[in-house]
């Protein structure tokens, strides 16, 4: 018999509690238009997703409602997060120079953090001194040398290449603000499937940008089935190379963690919706996170009504599509599966045929990395 007896997030008599009191980071969508038009981009309207880019642009009536919901329900968090996302969220500035105004005005005691996730080609004078100013933490999406970033983005309005502008102003930066550069700046690169991850390391290497600030994303060649970098891919993106000593030490953290399972368990990888990274999108609907798509089953909310708390609970609660495989499942130690894997978009609802695929996927993850862990104790000796 299983040693599992039910599968329920020890969160889930919490929830009342947390969402009322401690949500602690809003992301908000101040726009859905870009000047961009990337290859890979899950908005660049291939069809796959709920939406494509629009010039349609966050209300600030919106904006404040977001801000007036997070302040109301963070009575217990030490520390708010407010971020801005897009489309292109400079193209909406005003929007959120407004914004991180008024927070300020009604938060006295607690450290605000801002974020945000830029293209790179909008950053004049005007726009990097209130970033400096307020100790933004940046995110430039700039995929590598020339040839490599003017492959993949080009300006949608005219299609001219957008590495001469983009690597103009992040040396613009660094020039006028050098210290906050290396603070607060990080660069993502979208690598393909036909790149090197070596090729564009050594690009930022050459141009003295730290290996620290750089966070790789992978991308297939298919434009939109991005995968997470974390343990379960090595810097090299390679599953055969050796583990890197973050994803080993990670693996061998859960592998020695000998204390028993409750008899009542869930398995890793669901965030508690609406608490850490509420998206908030133009039409201010509530969404777990910005990395999930704009589909109505994923919405947890919306600005006037608040929490849907019971879809939360099902949200967090995931593992009851397959609770008798999760029960009876030898890898749920190592398991880290979003609600965004369960989603059938077709049918607009969560679905256990689609969970059972990520489940799958999971298991193999699991037994390559012991597979790869035993091999790197042993010196190699097994295949």
């Amino acid at each position: 018999a299983p040693f599992i007896k039910e599968i329920i997030h020890p969160n889930t008599h919490y929830l009342p509690y947390l969402t009322s009191r401690c949500v602690n980071d809003v992301v908000l969508q101040v726009t859905r238009e870009c000047n961009f038009r990337c290859r890979y981009c899950l908005y660049a309207g291939n069809g796959h997703v709920e939406r494509t880019h629009e010039k349609i642009n966050m209300p600030w009536s919106v904006a404040k409602q977001g801000i007036d919901f997070l302040f109301n329900h963070s009575v217990d968090s030490e520390k708010i997060n407010l971020s801005f996302y897009g489309g292109e969220p400079l193209l909406n500035f005003e929007l959120i120079k407004k914004s991180v105004e008024y927070i300020e005005s009604i938060y006295w005691c607690k450290k605000l953090n801002y974020k945000m996730t830029i293209n790179g080609s909008l950053v004049t004078d005007y726009i990097l001194d209130f970033l400096v100013d307020k100790d933004f933490e940046i995110v430039i999406s700039l995929d590598g040398n020339s040839t490599i970033q003017n492959k993949h983005r080009k300006f949608f309005e005219t299609g001219n290449d957008t590495f001469r502008t983009v690597f103009e102003n992040v040396e613009k930066i660094r020039c006028r603000y050098n210290e906050y550069f290396y603070r607060n700046i990080s660069f993502l690169p979208v690598i393909l499937d036909d790149e090197s991850y070596e090729e564009v390391l050594s690009f930022f290497r050459m141009h003295n940008i730290l290996e620290q600030q750089i966070i790789p994303l992978k991308a297939n060649l298919n434009g939109i089935d991005y995968i997470n970098t974390g343990i379960e891919y090595s810097k090299s993106f390679d599953i055969e190379s050796d583990l890197d000593g973050k994803a080993e030490k990670t693996l061998e953290n859960c592998y020695l963690n000998k204390n028993r399972i409750p008899a009542s368990w869930h398995h890793n990888g669901q965030c508690i919706p609406g608490i850490r990274r509420l998206f908030i999108d133009i039409n201010g609907y509530f969404y777990p996170c910005e990395k999930v798509i704009e589909n109505n089953s994923l919405i947890i909310g919306d600005v006037n009504r608040g929490f849907d708390l019971q879809k939360i609970g099902t949200f967090l609660n995931v593992g009851k599509l397959t609770e008798k495989e999760c029960k009876e499942c030898w890898a749920i130690r190592f398991c880290e599966m979003c609600i965004s894997s369960c989603l059938n978009i077709e049918k607009n609802e969560l679905s256990k045929t689609q969970k059972n695929i990520e489940c799958k996927k999971q298991k193999e993850k699991a037994l390559s990395y012991f597979k790869r862990y035993i091999k790197n104790k042993l010196g190699g000796k097994i295949k």
